[in-house]
Formats: structure tokens, sequence, C-alpha cells
């Protein structure tokens, strides 16, 4: 298990990968700080905590917590300005998987939740499975 906590807002892809005026996104300054915090927390985490994983015979399951003061309206309803979840966590997934140097099609199950927090912070879990009890792997 790689336990990666990140202080951070969760970044979008489209503020990761805005478009100029002809349409072609590219990486923004806010996007490439992102990408760096992303990695150096990961570095950290794994050279505290270490992580194997064989492609082979295992698959990845991921969980994303994303805590935000931007989750709740001052009436304390779903704030619709928040980013969307699914939208975060690609840029998130393949920040954390790039840097491990592991394809990200290994991650097979992912959990996202959103909570509200004062601080923004993002935590993310990784666990290596083998195959064998997920998939009958005599089925080609």
């Amino acid at each position: 298990m790689l336990i990666i906590s990140i202080d951070a807002h969760a970044l979008p892809l489209n503020r990761l990968y805005p478009s100029n005026r002809q349409g072609i996104r590219f990486l923004s300054k806010e996007g490439s700080n992102y990408k760096q915090l992303v990695k150096t927390a990961t570095t950290m985490a794994y050279l505290e905590q270490g992580f194997t994983f064989n492609p082979e015979t295992q698959y990845i399951s991921t969980e994303f917590f994303f805590y935000t003061p931007k989750l709740l309206t001052k009436q304390g309803k779903i704030s619709k300005s928040k980013p969307d979840s699914s939208n975060c966590v690609k840029a998130l997934e393949d920040g954390i998987f790039q840097t491990l140097g592991i394809d990200d099609c290994y991650n097979l199950d992912i959990t996202v939740q959103q909570h509200y927090s004062k601080e923004p912070k993002i935590i993310a879990i990784l666990r290596a499975h083998n195959l064998s009890s997920k998939f009958d792997t005599t089925l080609h």
C-alpha cells in the first residue's frame, strides 16, 4: 500500500491544460506547478513507504479523497462551482503513475470521494492486488 498526501486543491484537466485562442491546449503554469507538487509528494511517499507492483500478476486499486472548502456553498448546499471529481482524477492519476513508472492501465479499481475541509488536501491510496483475486485468468 502507498499513501500519498498532497496539500493542494485538486486541479481539473481544463485548468491543467487550457486552450489558447486557436483552440490548442497547452500546459499552464498552474498545471506545471501542480504536476511538480504531485511528483514530489509521490516520490516522498514512495521513498518513505515503498511500493511493489508486478504487472504480470497484479493490478492496482486507487482511492482518491479530495478535501476542499469549495464543496459547500454558504447555505450548506453542494457547490456547482467545485471541480468535478472525474475531471480531477485523470490529472492526478497520470501524475502519480508517471512518477512511479507504472502504466495507469493497471489501475482497475478507482474510488473517489469529496469531503469538506477548510484546508485543501488530496489523499491517494494505492494498493496492489493479485489478478487471480479479481479475474479468472484462464479465460482469454
